[in-house]
């Protein structure tokens, strides 16, 4: 970078929702994923928390050069939490990206993020390898779980097999994945009736959105878990916070039900865009009985309509946590991230040390942004 360029420094200034275009540029040029334009703007306007923050909230921020461009971005998003009877305002942030002739000014943009006011919590959960050593100096890493480590299941097996078998370079790979294949389904069928079936009385429904029985669910779920860090759950929060995916019918909402009631469900999203590999992920399971092994119905499920549908992978970002115990047991096999992806950090210093507390956490790739597209 030029000494000329270093004494003409970028203001830095609120984002606004009128400039998508130069924004989603940033984020693309730094390798980030984008939104598009109504699915961006939806994080805010169809937000069930926006009415009552409009007034004061940050879209986010930008760095904006000497001759008007945007160089810089970092979004911030609002969602809410319930602990112990209390509402908590989370900080969600999102896109933290500065072109390569400006990278000197990063810094400003999260100065900001963590200075903002009227937030309880700060919580980002799609941090990559170049943000995380500010990130880890500024918060904390969710104290529960390997979020390095994603377990799955392969539900289309020649597209694995030939996976494997052009990492080890063997000849004719294509013509061998069809014994391979066969080889691998064979084991993992066995190993897959293996998980239990539906309790009895309980049916499984296979939903788009979700409806108005999750509202009561929610609550009857806050009720049970007072000492649980959770964020909203609603159908208002759930329908807004998946808006994209439903809209282009990338999501299954999967559902135990008994007597008419919701007893738990799991959200299923497609997470291949641009891949040769078709994966679904687990983004969030909950249930309100937790003395019923309920997962194991619903992954079964979600496992037949994957091989129906000719998906090749369903995966679960996260290793060693007991609410989706069930899915790492049987997932036959594992993956990895190249650094840990998910932070937090409290206002209040004696919230923010009470939840170093691991037992105080049921996380899941629902919270922060890691879900949206």
């Amino acid at each position: 970078m030029s000494t000329a360029t270093l004494t003409r420094s970028p203001r830095i200034r609120l984002a606004t929702l009128d400039e998508y275009d130069q924004i989603s540029r940033v984020e693309w040029q730094n390798s980030l994923g984008s939104l598009q334009e109504s699915d961006w703007r939806d994080l805010w306007l169809k937000n069930p928390v926006w009415p009552r923050v409009k007034d004061h909230w940050p879209v986010g921020w930008v760095l904006e050069s000497v001759d008007g461009r945007i160089v810089g971005t970092l979004i911030n998003v609002p969602s809410l939490y319930q602990f112990r009877g209390r509402e908590l305002l989370c900080a969600n942030g999102r896109g933290w990206a500065v072109d390569v002739d400006h990278r000197a000014f990063a810094l400003a943009l999260m100065g900001e993020y963590f200075g903002q006011a009227d937030v309880d919590l700060f919580i980002n959960t799609t941090v990559g390898p170049n943000a995380a050593p500010l990130i880890s100096q500024l918060s904390d890493r969710i104290p529960c779980g390997d979020f390095q480590t994603l377990p799955y299941y392969a539900t289309s097996h020649r597209r694995l097999a030939i996976k494997g078998l052009n990492k080890l370079r063997l000849p004719c790979a294509n013509l061998l994945s069809y014994p391979a294949a066969a080889a691998i389904g064979l084991v993992d069928r066995l190993r897959l009736s293996r998980i239990p079936s539906a309790p009895r009385g309980v049916t499984i429904e296979m939903l788009d959105h979700f409806d108005a029985r999750f509202d009561p669910f929610w609550q009857e779920l806050v009720a049970r878990n007072p000492n649980i860090l959770l964020s909203a759950r609603d159908s208002a929060a759930l329908n807004w916070h998946f808006t994209g995916p439903i809209r282009r019918h990338d999501l299954w909402v999967v559902a135990a039900v008994r007597d008419g009631l919701l007893r738990a469900w799991c959200v299923i999203k497609r997470q291949d865009p641009g891949e040769a590999m078709r994966r679904m992920r687990l983004i969030d399971f909950q249930t309100v009985e937790p003395e019923v092994d309920h997962l194991a119905g619903l992954l079964r499920a979600a496992l037949a309509r994957c091989r129906r549908e000719r998906y090749d992978v369903l995966e679960h970002l996260g290793a060693g946590l007991p609410q989706v115990a069930t899915f790492e047991r049987h997932a036959p096999y594992r993956r990895g991230l190249a650094c840990w992806p998910f932070y937090y950090r409290a206002v209040d210093p004696a919230l923010d040390a009470e939840l170093a507390n691991p037992e105080l956490w049921a996380p899941s790739t629902y919270d922060g942004d890691s879900s949206y597209e």
